[in-house]
């Protein structure tokens, strides 16, 4: 069935997130996500989204949310590129973050709150 690949989710340093978008974007700075979209022959994509837990650590309580809640938002931004979606212009942009918290919203209906169990650094 196309559309149906894997989604591997990385974790990343910030030097290690810099060091990636600077090699694909050419933009050296930090990031909280980058992610890679790998199509196949028969219509299918996989995807490849890594994540910075240190940037997540920073940037959470600056919008209300948890440490893990604000490394899933990152996970969902990273798909929605993957599936096409840009963040490229004002326009752009509140459409992804309207998409982003339609499906927060979701699957916090089905999950309730979020907890990290283990060491993410």
């Amino acid at each position: 069935m196309p559309g149906t690949g894997p989604v591997q989710v990385s974790f990343a340093t910030r030097s290690q997130m810099r060091r990636i978008k600077r090699q694909f974007w050419g933009i050296d700075a930090d990031t909280d996500v980058v992610s890679f979209g790998y199509p196949d022959r028969n219509g299918g994509l996989s995807a490849e989204i890594i994540l910075c837990p240190g940037v997540a650590r920073d940037r959470a309580p600056e919008f209300g949310n948890s440490f893990f809640r604000e490394l899933l938002l990152y996970a969902v931004h990273g798909i929605l590129h993957v599936c096409g979606e840009d963040d490229s212009d004002e326009r752009e942009s509140r459409r992804m973050r309207r998409r982003e918290t339609q499906i927060m919203k979701a699957i916090e209906s089905r999950l309730g709150a979020f907890e990290v169990h283990g060491d993410i650094r």
